[in-house]
């Protein structure tokens, strides 16, 4: 009885500690309103040959998103790079959301690398007071240095697994169409910043080529 009530205490403040990051996710990430995916595909094509040259598509996040995607049901988004135009493409179970922008129409390109740095800020401080307590074992037990471990190591893999990678467009009338992504451990589809960066260089050279 006394194991399951440390182990509930555990998972409670695992939990907890899990929605105060995704808050403060969502307060400091800040994508400007683009939809946050993890990544399906992601293509670079040297030639057209009536497909797109880069084709990057992503679904919304979560095992149920998954299923649904198999279903043919998911909350998707698409962004594809053709000789004259991207194409820009969102949908859900209640909207889908269709753009084509012409290149000679694109402002600037959008390509970013995103990583909550502060997570392992607060994983080391965490990790410092998993020290203190352990020092402090006679006092106040084991548990507490237990916990602030568990929250340390938890704050290093969520930084592993909320690094974004962005890229998109600002068009001439001021609408910002892209995609925020990063990997699924379920598709496991690799792609680093250096593919993104090559990705938006095509891009850039396709809009200066319309210009």
């Amino acid at each position: 009885m006394e194991l399951l009530n440390v182990l509930s205490q555990i998972l409670g403040v695992l939990i907890v500690y899990r929605i105060f990051l995704g808050f403060a996710m969502a307060i400091f990430s800040g994508f400007g309103g683009l939809p946050i995916r993890v990544l399906q595909k992601f293509k670079i094509h040297k030639s057209a040959n009536g497909t797109p040259l880069i084709r990057v598509v992503g679904r919304a996040q979560g095992l149920i998103s998954f299923v649904l995607t198999i279903l043919g049901l998911s909350d998707q988004t698409h962004f594809e790079l053709f000789e004259d135009r991207i194409f820009y493409r969102s949908n859900s179970l209640s909207l889908q959301v269709v753009n084509t922008v012409m290149l000679d129409h694109v402002n600037y390109t959008i390509c970013t690398l995103y990583q909550p740095i502060w997570t392992l800020i607060i994983g080391g401080l965490l990790l410092i007071a998993s020290f203190f307590s352990l020092l402090a074992v006679a006092f106040v037990g084991s548990l507490p240095a237990f916990i602030f471990g568990m929250l340390a190591v938890f704050s290093a893999y969520f930084f592993w697994t909320n690094r974004f990678l962005v890229m998109g467009i600002k068009t001439s009338s001021g609408d910002t169409l892209g995609i925020v992504f990063k990997r699924s451990i379920i598709e496991n589809v690799e792609v680093d910043f250096g593919k993104v960066r090559k990705a938006m260089r095509l891009v850039d050279e396709k809009i200066l080529a319309a210009k």
